[in-house]
Parts: C-alpha cells; structure tokens; sequence
C-alpha cells in the first residue's frame, strides 16, 4: 500500500509495532519506504492484550509527532476501538482524511479459549459501531463493502496489492511428479485435511505421480500431523521468504480449499495473489471474490469441499496436458500483474483519495 502510495506521488511513513532494523535511529527503510515503531511486538496474545492501553497514549503521541501535517492517515489492520476512534478524532481535530482499510471480517469459530473470544468479540465491536466513521474505506470484497456502503458510501474494493516485481522472473517447472504446494498457516481457515485425506483414497497409480508440500506448520502441528497421516505430505516449518518464494515458483499448483463462511467470502487470500504473481496456477474452490480471477482456463477448479472434488481435481490436475497447463501459467502471471500490481493500484489509489 505504502509502496502504490509513493507511485502516486505522496510521501509516506508507516507507524507500527516490532523491532527496528537500526535501533539507533527512530525512522527507518525497508525497500523505499519509511517506517517506525511505537513498541516491540508483544510475545503473545496476553501481553498483547494488556498493552491496550499504553498503546492508546502512544498513538496520540506519535499522530501528534508525524502526521500533524499529513493529507491522509490509513489504519491497517487496526481492530481496537479505543484505538480506532483515537485516530478518528485526530482526524477530525486536524482535518486530516482517515481512510480506514479492512482485510478480514472475522467468524467466531476461528477463535479459541478465552483470548481469543475476546479478540473477537473486540473486532467485532470495531466492526459493527467504528469502521464506518472515518472518512473513507477500503475494503478487501463485495461482501464486506456491501455491510458498510449504507453508513458510509465512500469504499474502494481492493482485493490485494503487492510489488509484482518481486516475485519474478517466472520459471517453466520441469518437476517429474505433479507438485503441490501449500504455504502457510492454515488455522481454522483452510480445509488442508481435505488434500491428505484424498492423497489417501487415490489411486496408487495416480498418487505416485504427487509430491505435496506443506510449508508453514508449527513443530507441534508437524508431529500431530505426522502421527496422524504418516508420509503422505512433506510437511516443513516456516523458512525464510526468498526461499519459499523458490518453492513455490517451482509447484505446479498452489492449493487452496476454504469452507463456504462468512470469514472466507469476506476475506481475500493474500497466496492467491502471490502465486499467481510467480505464475504458479491455483488449485482451489470458489468462495467470495475469488470467481473474480479464476476459471477453468488459468487454474484447477474444485467444485466444493469434500474429500472426493479434491480427489478429482488432483486427477485432473495430474492429467492436464502440457499446453493447457502452460496456458495456466500464463494467464496466472497476466492476470496478476494486471490486477494486483501496485503500478495498477497507484492511480486508482490517488483518484479515491483525492475524490
């Protein structure tokens, strides 16, 4: 975002919580961009709780300090109210424009124990009497700009956005199996059992022709998963960026199977745009604004969520001929450099904020 911005050409700093990278100099660069922190990340959801309230004093502070001559301010991922509504004060206080940006529209099965009911119950508060009172609003799919646009009609539908440059040059994988690939934390979110419980049912002719690759699990969920499936996945821990970058770069597919909830048709998946970006063609069901950009002609398309439409589209994923799939490939890097590119979203960006 911060990135889109400086191509429209405003100048920007993002403010946020963790480590500095030279803990000698309170303003920082990370690939152009200027940045800060009010504290150290806290180390777990309780600390992260009872530093609520510090962190409201230190907003003030450094809104005070860095954005009193600012056009605009976009909180990201801010679902505290008190905080929240700190931020929109400041704004109507100084004149300046907050454009709150929504990612997520949580459901309350993904949480668990009394933190995270908590959180929930935080965000949803946020959700439903905060958002809605600044200026304007992004907003990551239809669903979500569809509870907002009666209280507030200045909303922008911004799926995802990234540096498409970073993620090149695409490869053509000679791999001698078909190999998936899962990266990240999949939670409550992602329906990740489905693929091994399938690998399970297949053919044994069909399955050794599958390499499936989890990358992302805690050593907790690694051994559970283990114990429970044996080998039928590699499964590996988090890992630096580049080098995941590389594997994914090198699958055939990347996966991705969400239940048909809120959370998942509000929300955009963030490694849909990503892989596309490396040309790794998706293999996934349809929820939300997905339908948007994939289709039978760019990726593998799993028609619901039960063991046997994973098993089928793994078959049909193994038996893809050559072309077609290189076609895949194609119009998957296409069509995120042409969606979710920050060159694309730097105008439309100084257009709605200037609006």
């Amino acid at each position: 975002m911060a990135r889109a911005c400086q191509l429209a050409g405003y100048e920007t700093l993002v403010i946020g919580k963790g480590k500095l990278s030279d803990e000698n100099n309170d303003i920082c660069e990370y690939k152009g961009v200027a940045y800060t922190t009010m504290q150290r990340a806290a180390s777990n959801q309780v600390k992260n709780l009872l530093t609520f309230r510090k962190r409201r004093r230190l907003y003030t502070e450094y809104l005070k300090k860095y954005a009193s001559d600012a056009k605009f301010i976009i909180p990201y991922a801010c679902s505290c109210p008190s905080h929240m509504k700190k931020i929109i004060q400041f704004g109507k206080a100084t004149g300046i424009r907050v454009i709150c940006d929504i990612t997520e529209w949580y459901s309350f099965r993904q949480f668990t124990g009394l933190i995270g009911k908590i959180y929930y119950l935080i965000f949803q508060y946020s959700f439903r009497h905060v958002f809605f009172k600044c200026d304007k609003m992004i907003c990551c799919s239809k669903l979500v700009k569809s509870f907002f646009e009666k209280k507030n009609s200045n909303i922008l539908i911004l799926h995802g956005i990234m540096d498409a440059s970073e993620f090149l040059p695409a490869i053509i994988p000679e791999n001698k199996k078909t190999v998936f690939v899962y990266a990240g934390s999949p939670g409550r979110k992602d329906l990740l059992r489905q693929f091994i419980s399938a690998l399970e049912i297949l053919d044994e002719e069909i399955a050794n022709k599958i390499e499936f690759n989890i990358i992302g699990l805690s050593q907790h969920d690694i051994a559970k998963m283990k114990k429970q499936y044996g080998e039928r996945a590699n499964m590996y821990p988090r890992m630096p960026r580049e080098k995941l970058k590389g594997i994914i770069k090198n699958a055939d597919f990347s996966i991705l199977l969400r239940p048909n909830l809120r959370y998942a048709n509000a929300g955009f998946p963030s490694k849909l745009c990503e892989s596309m970006a490396m040309g790794t063609p998706m293999m996934a069901n349809i929820t939300g604004d997905i339908g948007d950009y994939l289709s039978e002609s760019n990726a593998i398309i799993i028609h619901d969520t039960s063991v046997k439409s994973v098993m089928e589209a793994m078959i049909a994923a193994v038996r893809l001929e050559r072309d077609k799939y290189l076609g895949f490939r194609h119009e998957a890097l296409q069509i995120a450099k042409n969606n979710f590119d920050i060159s694309v979203w730097s105008a439309r960006l100084k257009e709605f904020l200037e609006a």
